[in-house]
């Protein structure tokens, strides 16, 4: 079982669409919200009120209620499962999460190339095995310097080593030119 509380920072850190993404107004376009907002393995929080974030440019626009009908039909349609994860560590309630039952339909999943191991340990050797932000040694991820999502490349010079809850503050954010350089 994945432990709660690092998914639920993964789901957290998931990068959102901009302003010039399609408006959502049914459930295909919860599912397309879904798939772009998802974490790699196609999960996303299942509280309507979460779901709202994934357009957030519509959130006074679509009523909370309209969005679980749209997850209701999502789960009924065999789209998405919603499971308990756990408990919440603020109100004690359970943490949905909406998973996608067939990511391979959809580009977002099928289209990302894993970064080679290799270039792995490339990257964590020149960075010295070290975040470049606050210098952690521990939980360390790469970080795309100009972010995939935006046509950013998978080659070294645009990797960084950041620890997981640096990489998750920057987001999609691009930054200049790679720290410690």
């Amino acid at each position: 079982m994945t432990d709660p509380y690092k998914l639920v920072a993964r789901l957290s850190a998931m990068e959102f669409p901009d302003e010039r993404s399609e408006l959502v107004t049914d459930a295909a376009g919860l599912l397309a919200a879904l798939v772009h907002g998802a974490d790699n393995h196609g999960r996303y929080f299942a509280d309507e009120y979460l779901l709202k974030r994934l357009f957030w440019w519509q959130w006074g626009e679509v009523p909370a209620s309209t969005v679980a009908l749209w997850r209701d039909e999502l789960v009924r349609l065999g789209e998405i499962t919603v499971e308990p994860l756990g408990r919440s560590c603020y109100g004690g309630g359970p943490v949905l999460i909406a998973s996608i039952v067939d990511r391979t339909r959809f580009t977002r999943f099928a289209a990302r190339p894993h970064i080679p191991d290799s270039v792995r340990a490339l990257v964590y050797e020149r960075d010295g095995h070290a975040c470049l932000r606050c210098g952690a040694t521990t939980d360390l991820s790469l970080d795309h310097v100009h972010p995939y999502s935006r046509g950013g490349s998978d080659e070294p010079d645009n990797l960084q080593t950041l620890c997981r809850s640096c990489n998750s503050a920057k987001g999609a954010r691009v930054e200049g030119e790679r720290r410690g350089a």
